[in-house]
């Protein structure tokens, strides 16, 4: 392997790890406000009452949660519960801060639940993939 593709190698191995936790917690949070949109989508479509949200809203924050913890272990593969709060205080942040400005300015007691849930979810999500065994 010539010296150049060593060097570069070696710099994408020490590329930046707060870029990857911001990736991990967007990823979770992009999940979020998928999911969110298809059950949306569902709702409308086929008359569903507006009091599913809730409950399936939490479901799907469970779900980012343990995306968002999951990712943001991969490039380190240890100290899961500190990387995973970490991608999972960002995801909280960007959907706290969403769903925030969704509703007016009012801060609800949804919007806590929605940001805990997240936080133990991808703490959760963190210690799963710490014990994963790559090659």
């Amino acid at each position: 392997m010539s010296e150049r593709k060593k060097n570069l190698l070696k710099n994408k191995q020490k590329s930046n790890p707060y870029i990857k936790l911001f990736f991990s917690g967007a990823a979770g949070s992009g999940l979020y406000f998928l999911l969110i949109c298809i059950f949306s989508f569902l709702v409308m479509k086929l008359n569903l009452s507006d009091n599913l949200f809730m409950p399936f809203g939490l479901v799907f924050a469970v779900l980012s949660g343990l995306l968002s913890g999951y990712t943001s272990v991969i490039p380190f593969n240890e100290k899961g519960l500190i990387y995973g709060s970490v991608g999972g205080i960002i995801c909280a942040v960007i959907c706290g801060t969403v769903a925030f400005a969704v509703n007016g300015g009012k801060a609800g007691s949804g919007i806590f639940l929605l940001c805990s849930i997240i936080l133990v979810s991808s703490s959760a999500g963190g210690i799963i993939s710490s014990g994963k065994k790559r090659k």
